[in-house]
């Protein structure tokens, strides 16, 4: 950003509220090209990506494999390039490169970075393109070119009894380490409040903290002195993700209880969860049933046609 400080017609967003934010803003702030915001959610984070022209998304330097930050989704949807700062070997790196999606520069590598930036202001190109074909392949096109929210909508407007609403409204349940609290937080909530204005009904299951925006049922994972534990096995044996056994048990209780149609999973770690547990328990649920089965199906296709 310093380097690019004197160019008038390339311009830096930043925002967020991590532990790095402090030093971001430090070194930042003082600077002409770059405007500093919290955390966006919602309307304003589209609003931000549709402001912009390229998404920068960066990795930790020693993480590899397949390993991707959410919102290179969600620029890669807004038919943004993107601007990858990660390892070579990375996943991010070598779908960008492959694809020709965008540019990589490795970490700490401000000089590669500042090039690539002048690059794709300079000419787009074939990164564009491809940008661009892959957003609509995300979006999707169905229902004569309507996109899935766009037919879902369409659907609710033509909702004239109950029977539809049972067979196409579903039950959700989030399973994060924090609730509207931290980014990954305010995701949840703000993912379990669309879904419960849309007509789904949500519960989230959370390990830490909590705010609560009454959007979904919460229910609390563990206690205190068994985050505790967990987090000391796993600073003695290396046991991450392996405590948790009885506060584990009693969530998959509860979800059995709940019967949820889709879990959504985000993240696993932070000490409050046993993963060996949850997964085997997933196995099993998945051979078992099928919330949409073809009954399900055929009450969908011919309520849709009388409407």
């Amino acid at each position: 950003m310093n380097q690019l400080a004197d160019h008038k017609n390339i311009k830096f967003l930043i925002a967020g509220h991590g532990n790095k934010m402090p030093s971001v803003r430090q070194a930042a702030e003082r600077l002409p090209n770059v405007k500093i915001c919290d955390f966006l959610t919602g309307t304003a984070f589209e609003h931000a990506v549709a402001a912009s022209s390229c998404g920068i998304v960066s990795l930790e330097k020693g993480l590899t494999g397949m390993c991707a930050p959410s919102k290179y989704y969600s620029y890669l949807q807004g038919g943004l390039p993107i601007l990858a700062i990660a390892e070579q070997s990375s996943y991010l790196s070598k779908e960008a490169l492959h694809s020709e999606i965008g540019l990589c520069s490795d970490v700490g590598n401000g000089v590669q970075l500042t090039q690539n930036i002048l690059q794709l202001y300079q000419g787009p190109g074939t990164v564009q393109k491809n940008v661009r074909q892959c957003s609509e392949t995300i979006h999707g096109k169905v229902c004569k070119g309507h996109r899935p929210e766009q037919v879902c909508r369409l659907v609710q407007e033509r909702i004239t009894h109950g029977q539809l609403r049972e067979l196409l409204f579903m039950k959700y349940l989030f399973i994060n380490s924090v609730y509207g609290f931290g980014s990954t937080g305010r995701i949840i909530a703000d993912k379990c409040e669309q879904l419960k204005n849309e007509g789904h009904e949500c519960a989230a299951a959370y390990g830490r903290t909590c705010a609560d925006n009454g959007a979904a049922q919460l229910i609390r994972i563990g206690t205190k002195p068994d985050y505790l534990f967990h987090a000391g096995i796993t600073r003695l044996f290396d046991l991450n993700g392996y405590g948790s056994r009885a506060a584990t048990q009693r969530l998959l209780s509860q979800i059995e209880h709940f019967q949820p149609d889709v879990i959504w999973l985000h993240n696993l770690h932070g000490y409050y969860l046993n993963v060996e547990l949850l997964f085997k328990w997933l196995k099993k649920a998945s051979s078992n049933q099928n919330p949409l089965d073809a009954s399900r199906l055929l009450g969908i296709y011919r309520t849709l046609r009388s409407i």
